[in-house]
């Protein structure tokens, strides 16, 4: 009898220690990292003493965003006693939209309207083994389907036996950035995972502020297609790629476009991949007149950069879709930018846009606000 009861007990021990296991890991899959220790919210305020009403969140680009605040609650307030009280998530330097929504969570209440800019230091902190890249890419493209999904709804202790296994990365409330010390190929290939895991924070953040009953709009961020990339990966260099550049260069130098054009047309299977060559096509193809092309190529340059320290157009493109399928409010401030590329001095570094602008679209976002709210 006592064998039998000893028996049964390491069971039920065994058991208990499993699903504690298998519940710490649901938590976690199919992201790559966990917090150790929450990220403390610090908020910025337009006015402390009322209600927030508004809350900008993101990283640097959104902390440029609040420097306008005064124009969106102006707008907002057009026919109301009381200013519309706008506040700041303050974002701590590299903070990326994980650690946005980390703080987020532990605000309650959260302010009646959420607006999100952000993806420039998506690739900052070091939050996943790059070993572990395609184990990580097809555990996201398991978390898609809808078959799995629902299963994992009902039975979220399930998740540990459909993800792959891999290392999870520790994140503590200081950031480390320690991406400066990968090699070049080791920074490519991070660069399809940096992409999942951008559309599935989003879409994170999009549930979690519905789930609130909230409001939550997003912003793109421009690009200044005017900033060289700072660097072209080591792979996508070659003898033939350099040469090329130093010819091209030439000809740019004696203003004979119109060759230089054509030798970079001559030569897409070794440029598609060289931000440095991409970034040249579209300065020549805007001298020319043909804006589009100069975007489609300025767009390719800033998505094969190395080590990226900006936002680029395939995180704006992230935004837009996650926009559409989820059917959130969108402000596309970077084709607002883009727009006026080469007609207007739309930027006053390399990634900050000229105040106008910022003035024009805190007024449009206001007033779109105010309907929709009906404020």
């Amino acid at each position: 009898m006592r064998k039998k009861i000893l028996i049964f007990g390491s069971l039920i021990f065994i058991a208990g220690a499993l699903f504690y296991y298998l519940s710490t890991l649901e938590k976690n899959y199919p992201l790559p990292y966990y917090f150790t220790e929450n990220t403390l919210p610090s908020l910025e305020l337009m006015d402390d003493e009322r209600e927030i009403q508004i809350l900008i969140i993101g990283d640097s680009s959104a902390q440029t965003l609040f420097r306008y605040r005064e124009m969106l609650s102006e707008a907002m307030s057009e026919d109301l006693l009381k200013r519309i009280n706008v506040a700041l998530l303050t974002p701590s330097p590299g903070e990326g939209l994980h650690r946005t929504l980390n703080k987020l969570r532990q605000l309650n209440p959260l302010p009646p309207v959420i607006i999100y800019q952000g993806s420039g230091e998506e690739e900052v902190e070091y939050r996943f083994a790059t070993k572990d890249g395609k184990k990580i890419l097809n555990n996201f493209k398991k978390a898609k389907d809808p078959y799995l999904a629902t299963l994992l709804h009902f039975f979220p202790w399930t998740s540990p036996f459909i993800f792959k296994n891999h290392e999870l990365v520790p994140l503590s409330q200081k950031i480390k950035n320690t991406t400066f010390h990968l090699k070049d190929d080791a920074l490519m290939q991070r660069i399809p995972i940096h992409y999942q895991l951008y559309a599935y924070e989003l879409k994170e953040l999009v549930d979690f502020v519905r789930k609130k009953n909230k409001n939550i709009l997003l912003i793109t961020s421009p690009i200044n297609h005017d900033t060289p990339p700072q660097k072209t990966c080591a792979p996508a260099k070659s003898s033939e790629t350099e040469t090329l550049i130093e010819r091209v260069k030439s000809l740019i130098k004696e203003k004979d476009l119109k060759q230089a054009y054509s030798e970079l047309k001559q030569n897409l299977d070794i440029i598609q991949s060289h931000a440095g060559l991409l970034f040249l096509m579209s300065k020549i193809c805007l001298s020319t007149g043909n804006k589009e092309e100069a975007i489609k190529y300025a767009q390719l340059a800033d998505s094969q950069e190395c080590g990226r320290w900006r936002s680029n157009s395939v995180y704006n493109q992230i935004m837009r879709n996650v926009s559409q399928e989820e059917e959130i409010p969108l402000f596309d401030f970077a084709k607002i930018i883009e727009a006026e590329w080469g007609n207007n001095t739309t930027f006053i570094d390399k990634t900050i846009v000229q105040p106008l602008y910022y003035e024009r679209a805190m007024k449009n976002i206001g007033e779109y606000l105010r309907k929709q709210l009906g404020y």
